[in-house]
């Protein structure tokens, strides 16, 4: 996955953000990221939670998803520019 190279060196939990990526995966597999609604990311929270996920888990598991579009939006931008 291009996230986990673009990351891997500036992250200390390159490691278990591999973890976080199929949790994540399997909850929105079949949404993209710009149709993303609030109600969907309380939805994925509800989810974990009954899995027995701590909140503190949770929390780190949707920062991995905000950091993920952002850097996904930094090397779609330099791609154009080196297009």
């Amino acid at each position: 996955m291009e996230y986990l190279k673009a990351t891997q060196d500036r992250k200390r939990s390159a490691a278990t953000d591999r973890f976080r990526i199929r949790a994540l995966r399997r909850h929105f597999a079949e949404m993209e990221m710009n149709a993303l609604e609030p109600q969907d990311i309380r939805n994925y929270a509800d989810v974990r939670r009954k899995q027995g996920v701590s909140d503190t888990t949770i929390n780190r598991d949707l920062a991995l998803l905000l950091d993920f579009a952002g850097t996904t939006l930094q090397i779609k931008r330099v791609s154009r520019r080196s297009s």
